[in-house]
């Protein structure tokens, strides 16, 4: 996925589990790192600054939630950032169940579902 982005001429912003952090930047040096540890507060609110920061940056959203394909409260709120910032949101695996109209698509090779919202005139 990090190639694809790669090559499309896009950048990288990772915030996640140091273990997928440490695999992106491995493919991409460039990769923007966004720690909880950057944020202060109790874990789950520097957790939820770090996504809030990640989908800031960002012109699009990927989520590659659990093998079990339940999305966890940080990718729950990545979505709902990023569909708030009017951004493209790609997810791996099952249709999430946030309430916009998903399209199947695969990336990369890679199973999910996008949503493409409309593009602004003004």
């Amino acid at each position: 996925m990090v190639a694809a982005v790669l090559s499309a001429g896009g950048s990288v912003r990772v915030g996640c589990a140091p273990g997928v952090d440490a695999a992106v930047r491995s493919c991409c040096i460039s990769a923007v790192v966004v720690r909880a540890s950057s944020f202060s507060g109790p874990p789950r609110a520097r957790l939820a600054a770090r996504t809030r920061a990640v989908v800031a940056g960002a012109s699009a959203l990927c989520v590659f939630p659990p093998a079990g394909g339940s999305l966890g409260p940080g990718s729950s709120l990545a979505i709902r950032c990023a569909l708030s910032a009017g951004l493209p949101v790609w997810c791996a695996g099952p249709r999430p169940s946030v309430p916009v109209s998903w399209s199947s698509l695969r990336l990369a090779g890679v199973p999910g579902f996008v949503y493409l919202p409309a593009p602004s005139l003004f």
